[in-house]
C-alpha cells in the first residue's frame, strides 16, 4: 500500500478529531465526576486527593500540547501548504 499525501492528510485530520474528542471527554469527566474520580485515582495510584487536581491539570495540559504538536498543527500545515 502506498501512502499518498491525501491519505496522510486525511489520517492526520481523523487523528486530530479523535484526540481532541478524547481530551474534551476526559476534561468533562474530571469536571463532572471529580469526587468519585479523585477517590478512585487516590486508591489506585496511592496519591493524596489534595495532589490530584495538579496531576489532572498536568495530564490534560501535556495531552493537549502533544495533540496540537503532532496532529492538529501538521494537519493544518498540510491543508494550507499542500
Amino acid at each position: 500500500m502506498v501512502i499518498t499525501v491525501d491519505l496522510l492528510v486525511s489520517w492526520l485530520g481523523w487523528a486530530a478529531i479523535l484526540n481532541l474528542a478524547y481530551l474534551m471527554l476526559a476534561t468533562l469527566l474530571i469536571l463532572v465526576f471529580k469526587p468519585w474520580i479523585s477517590s478512585l485515582h487516590a486508591r489506585l495510584f496511592g496519591l493524596e486527593e489534595a495532589r490530584l487536581p495538579m496531576a489532572y491539570f498536568t495530564f490534560l495540559g501535556y495531552y493537549k500540547l502533544v495533540t496540537m504538536a503532532f496532529f492538529v498543527l501538521p494537519y493544518l500545515a498540510a491543508r494550507l501548504f499542500l
